[in-house]
């Protein structure tokens, strides 16, 4: 026992709440195209789904960029 095995961290993407909104938005559009494909859902309803998941990546969009063009404040050097 010369060497020691190196442990990799485990990820745990379920503990990112940015990644798993993504991920459920993706889910849904996917559940959204397959019903429609199977016309179990009708046009206004499709459509009414796909504009609600439109909205939402809009709306992580924005705050993406907010958060990369003004930074987090606890990021600063000064706070550590």
């Amino acid at each position: 026992m010369i060497f020691k095995k190196k442990e990799s961290p485990v990820e745990r993407y379920w503990e990112n709440e940015d990644y798993m909104k993504i991920r459920l938005l993706d889910q849904r559009h996917e559940l959204n195209e397959s019903q429609k494909r199977l016309k179990l859902v009708d046009g206004g309803e499709y459509e009414s789904t796909r504009q609600d998941i439109a909205k939402h990546i809009q709306q992580l969009e924005s705050k993406y960029a907010f958060d990369e063009m003004m930074g987090h404040p606890l990021d600063d050097d000064l706070f550590r």
